[in-house]
């Protein structure tokens, strides 16, 4: 004889299953992980990395491209 459940289970009419919503779940909770990542680290090394190629004075907020000068490797 077959086990009847108290709880009806209802059908999903789109096919979407748990496992689908349950991967869909864990990417929305690292989703915010990842944007402040980029935010928080990402973003400042790029700019400290384009900052590197010029000679920008805080004082005088004044920059310009020396490119590879400060490294020593262009004269």
């Amino acid at each position: 004889m077959k086990k009847r459940s108290l709880i009806p289970i209802a059908k999903n009419p789109k096919g979407v299953t748990l496992k689908s919503e349950r991967q869909t779940l864990q990417i929305a909770f690292l989703f915010p992980l990842f944007l402040s990542l980029l935010i928080l680290v990402l973003v400042p090394m790029a700019s400290l990395l384009g900052l590197s190629f010029t000679n920008y004075k805080m004082t005088g907020g004044r920059f310009r491209f020396i490119g590879l000068e400060l490294y020593g490797l262009v004269y």
